[in-house]
């Protein structure tokens, strides 16, 4: 998939929002916009992760202990070493 297909993807995907999303589905996918027009990171998958997780939500799925990582690894083989590269280093 091409970027102008991307594109087009995401606009076809902010129109359904616009029209089906809840108020916190419309929030957290134009935070999520604004996050990746300035950073591509691998972390912004998680705050796309966020979306899925609300849009459950408004279809009357509760999380039950699906964590952080838990939809994403349906979509990406390596979210383990995703998810432990994306921790925080404690000093001692």
């Amino acid at each position: 998939m091409g970027d102008v297909e991307i594109v087009e993807k995401m606009m076809d995907f902010s129109k359904a929002v616009t029209l089906h999303g809840s108020s916190r589905v419309v929030k957290k996918w134009a935070n999520y916009r604004s996050i990746i027009a300035k950073d591509t990171s691998i972390n912004s998958i998680f705050i796309l992760e966020e979306i899925l997780f609300e849009i459950r939500r408004d279809l009357g799925q509760k999380r039950r202990g699906m964590k952080k990582g838990a939809i994403l690894a349906l979509f990406i083989n390596d979210i383990d070493t995703i998810l432990a590269s994306s921790k925080p280093t404690q000093s001692k």
